[in-house]
């Protein structure tokens, strides 16, 4: 959720199509990291991020959310969505659909498109994986209530022997590289990808991860440190790249990660990006260091809040972009005027 263009620009603006994925900027990754990953042992040092980074104009400022998994759905919301992109403030809108969604076809994201041109408004795209993981890709795996869910761990693998889940990895690699290519076609400039995760797209170290043959944090690890770098490969000047650092059991893994991503794109690179899904209106809001890397926020969950309390959190802590559910723009919400006022002053920070 990045700064490829540096100079000022209201994010409305058409953006001129790019013909392939590669960048100059991929020099930071070899290809090498694409097959063959080692888990990252030396923490990146440096001081807890509180000032500002040099995030780009039209990825800066405020987002409206929403999830669906049906055109129908779409179609539904579109008046919300019209009525949202319209606040002067908020850039655009971030939409997520389930694996499963996508696998035939970009329908869902084809009508994201549409709407925000329509709207003058940009659009970020993500997708689901955890549970709403096709079946074919799942590879090593275990259940997760009635679900199913990936293991970040191949079949083989034992506490101290790590083989990689190669039948998700490679799934996951061709969705990144099948939705990169989207994103640069279509002027997208922002894409969220998801962990092997659980019930959402964050990190998912629950119990039935945890008890599954083969586990040991150092396994869990390396197997999303392998997902950063298949989804950093696609990072460049004209696509940021955003990974989800909340969850449950995140404890062992967040600097770690934090620190594997400075370490495969550069500290504070504008490019890639880590997301933190708590932000609420209680004070003071939840602090994440973010060591070396560039934040954003996203609301957890929807409905009403005291936005100046929202927005103040967002300022004292250096965070430049947020994620609002479509549905908290409700104008029927009694804090419905504090909100878009917010999101205007917001915006000029940018």
């Amino acid at each position: 959720m990045f700064a490829w263009v540096r100079r000022k620009n209201s994010g409305k603006q058409a953006r001129t199509p790019q013909p392939t994925v590669a960048s100059g900027r991929r020099r930071r990754l070899s290809l090498v990291l694409l097959t063959a990953i080692l888990p990252l042992g030396v923490a990146f040092s440096q001081s807890p991020v509180v000032a500002r980074a040099a995030l780009a104009t039209n990825v800066c400022g405020t987002w409206a959310m929403l999830q669906v998994s049906k055109t129908s759905a779409m179609t539904f919301f579109t008046p919300t969505i019209n009525a949202a992109l319209a606040i002067p403030g908020v850039k655009g809108l971030s939409l997520r659909a389930p694996w499963t969604a996508i696998t035939s076809n970009l329908t869902i994201f084809d009508m994201g498109v549409q709407l925000a041109a329509a709207d003058h408004s940009a659009l970020a795209i993500r997708f689901l994986a955890g549970k709403d993981t096709p079946t074919q890709f799942l590879g090593n795996s275990t259940k997760m209530g009635t679900s199913t869910i990936p293991l970040p761990w191949g079949a083989g693998s034992t506490s101290t022997s790590f083989v990689p889940n190669t039948t998700f990895e490679t799934a996951y690699s061709a969705t990144v590289h099948q939705l990169a290519a989207y994103a640069l076609l279509h002027g997208i400039r922002i894409l969220h990808l998801p962990w092997y995760s659980g019930a959402t797209a964050e990190i998912y170290d629950g119990p039935e991860v945890v008890k599954a043959p083969g586990y040991s944090t150092s396994n869990f690890l390396t197997g999303y440190e392998r997902l950063m770098a298949i989804g950093l490969s696609v990072a460049g000047p004209n696509l940021a790249v955003e990974y989800p650092l909340g969850g449950v059991g995140t404890a062992p893994f967040v600097k770690p990660l934090e620190a594997y991503m400075a370490s495969l794109a550069g500290p504070m690179n504008p490019d890639a990006m880590v997301q933190f899904n708590d932000l609420t209106d209680v004070m003071p809001g939840p602090q994440h260091s973010a060591t070396g890397v560039n934040i954003t926020r996203q609301m957890q969950g929807q409905g009403d809040f005291n936005w100046t309390n929202v927005y103040q959190t967002l300022n004292t802590q250096g965070s430049q972009a947020v994620e609002i559910y479509l549905q908290s723009f409700a104008p029927s919400l009694a804090h419905a005027a504090l909100l878009r006022q917010q999101a205007a002053s917001f915006a000029t920070t940018c």
